[in-house]
């Protein structure tokens, strides 16, 4: 077993360290700053003659509605499949493929699933695994790290378990990197990192009659595991589930046994 996954001696559960590198220091931030540059304040001119009345409008509907359809979704692919890389991490931490079981399995390392994992392990759940594409928590705030990337809520009323983290946001509406800091924060302190296989995508779900399992798989490994059952639900199926965490309804899917390749 390699250093990627560890046993732990007290329960024999797996221990993950699949958490990546990051890709540059240099893909930072630290909020607002002020503008000296006058130019970065004001619209531009516009070009002589240019108009937009309605019938600019018009021509402008027109063209989009031409290109409706197809046009709508492009496959990532050929030259677009450069646009799927992670380039906030160093490549995946290598690791064997899994083929075991665990009790619940949960897709995505956002707020959401931060919160699951905050909420499974005050109920004192433990076999609990995460899959993410990233290589790091935060979702969203993950993806997105654009210059002055911010959030338009109000941050006392976004940002969860500011009282267990014992945090005050330094601005009313907080930018996307100190977002991003306080996921990878709410991750080390609950020990979220140990449960996640960062570099993980789900990519099919089967339902396996005989055995009373989900078949879970990506491109590469396999696991077998087993995830909570939905009291909701009689039919073993996928349920739809939702379940309201106190900052914001997290919708997912519970599945009652899971067979992952991962």
């Amino acid at each position: 077993m390699d250093a990627a996954i560890r046993i732990d001696p007290e329960t024999g559960l797996k221990i993950f360290n699949t958490r990546a590198a990051n890709a540059s220091e240099k893909i930072a931030g630290k909020g607002y700053s002020v503008l000296t540059d006058q130019k970065l304040k004001e619209l531009p001119e516009l070009p002589s003659g240019a108009s937009f009345n309605a019938q600019e409008q018009a021509k402008y509907r027109e063209y989009k509605e031409a290109r409706r359809g197809a046009a709508d979704y492009i496959a990532m692919e050929g030259d677009f499949a450069k646009y799927l890389d992670d380039v906030y991490s160093e490549a995946p931490v290598q690791r064997e493929a899994l083929i075991d079981e665990c009790e619940i399995l949960v897709v995505g390392a956002g707020f959401g699933g931060l919160l699951l994992w905050h909420k499974l392990r005050e109920a004192g759940f433990r076999d609990v695994r995460f899959c993410e594409k990233g290589g790091d928590v935060g979702g969203t705030w993950y993806w997105n790290r654009y210059p002055g990337i911010a959030c338009d809520v109000e941050s006392y009323s976004y940002l969860p378990l500011l009282e267990e983290m014992g945090y005050v946001p330094s601005m009313k509406f907080a930018s996307g990197f100190e977002i991003l800091e306080y996921c990878q924060n709410i991750a080390q302190k609950f020990g979220f990192y140990d449960h996640c296989l960062f570099h993980t995508t789900v990519q099919a779900t089967t339902w396996d009659e005989a055995s009373g399992r989900w078949v879970v798989e990506n491109r590469s490994r396999r696991q077998d595991a087993r995830a909570i059952r939905d009291p909701r639900q009689r039919h073993p199926h996928d349920a739809e589930a939702r379940a309201n965490l106190g900052h914001g309804e997290i919708q997912g899917r519970v599945v009652p046994h899971l067979a992952l390749e991962l």
